[in-house]
């Protein structure tokens, strides 16, 4: 059983427990300092890659809807992996479908009328 995991802080100095006077990455401790201020996608998928190379099979990666943005897409794509999550409705964030950019707002709609026209159109062939 393989368990990966990262405690995340920012780099603010009242969140940082004890003193940091020599932070050195060759050791565990300087290591897990400066991973924990790290960006989140970019740990994120330093554990997928991991996961990988242990060879855990997967197919899809299962996202919160904090990690849920393009470039996090795109870099799981790049690892050959599809992934799915919530997508938070920003004014300035677009999604590619089809060779077009949509809102979530946008894609959600377009979507909808997608597969009311699907529905429509197998009630057709059927009867």
């Amino acid at each position: 059983m393989l368990i990966l995991f990262a405690l995340m802080s920012n780099k603010g100095p009242k969140n940082i427990l004890g003193p940091c006077h020599n932070l050195d990455r060759r050791s565990l401790a300087g290591s897990k300092r400066y991973q924990a201020q790290a960006k989140m996608n970019q740990i994120a998928v330093e554990l997928v890659f991991q996961a990988l190379k242990h060879n855990i099979p997967a197919q899809y990666v299962l996202f919160d809807s904090w990690y849920s943005s393009p470039q996090m897409f795109d870099q799981i794509k790049q690892l050959d992996l599809d992934g799915t999550g919530m997508l938070k409705g920003y004014a300035k964030v677009y999604y590619r479908y089809r060779e077009r950019l949509y809102s979530v707002k946008g894609l959600y709609k377009r979507l909808r009328s997608e597969n009311s026209r699907l529905r429509r159109l197998i009630n057709t062939v059927v009867l």
